[in-house]
């Protein structure tokens, strides 16, 4: 009892406090919470894949075509305009990078990675099926690569599952008359997402 009320009523507080005023949005929590958050089983099954690309996308601000690749007709000069996707080898490890191929306005950059996104990816490479520097990064357990051209449909999908839908926020899911002056959520605005957040941070 005395441990408890040390963790909850002191050490809590001071951590909950911390973060507060560090320009973060904190609450703090016993195991007595009365039920106040619940996990639930989803329905059906976001494979892993997908899960390591969501989080990717939106703690990187990368496009999804830089990510999975995308295939493009061939440009006026008869030379390839594909955008590549990200292989293995392109993560610099050692150096919190990964070698971005192509950009909008660039051939190709260095973007640093965070702790967290590359602990993830490392986690990632260790259960892929394709862990080769020459596999790409973003494939299904099966080893299938995840296609750019299904992305917003799936990441709709994936929404779905795990219980956003047009119940709970209606201006993700617009229909009918609502599609003339808004779209549905997609793939890529786990970008904006990204821009948003790192705006409010300061960043």
């Amino acid at each position: 009892a005395i441990t408890e009320m040390v963790l909850v009523g002191k050490i809590n507080t001071q951590i909950t406090g911390f973060m507060n005023q560090h320009g973060r949005v904190a609450a703090g929590l016993s195991g007595k919470d009365g039920h106040l958050l619940e996990a639930r089983k989803l329905k059906g099954k976001v494979d892993l894949g997908y899960r390591y690309l969501w989080n990717f996308l939106a703690e990187t601000g990368w496009r999804v075509s830089q990510a999975t690749g995308k295939i493009e007709k061939d440009g006026p000069d008869g030379e390839s305009d594909d955008v590549p996707p990200l292989y293995w080898g392109d993560i610099r490890t050692e150096r919190e990078v990964a070698f971005l191929r192509r950009t909008k306005t660039t051939a190709a950059i260095e973007v640093p990675l965070d702790e967290t996104t590359l602990a993830g990816l490392v986690a990632w490479r260790k259960l892929t099926p394709c862990a080769a520097d020459t596999d790409s990064v973003f494939v299904t357990v099966d080893g299938s690569p995840i296609s750019f051209n299904h992305a917003a449909e799936t990441f709709r999908e994936h929404l779905k599952l795990a219980g956003v839908t047009r119940a709970t926020d209606s201006d993700l899911f617009p229909e009918g008359a609502e599609l003339e002056f808004r779209m549905p959520v997609w793939a890529h605005d786990l970008r904006s997402l990204f821009v948003t957040a790192n705006l409010a941070q300061g960043r």
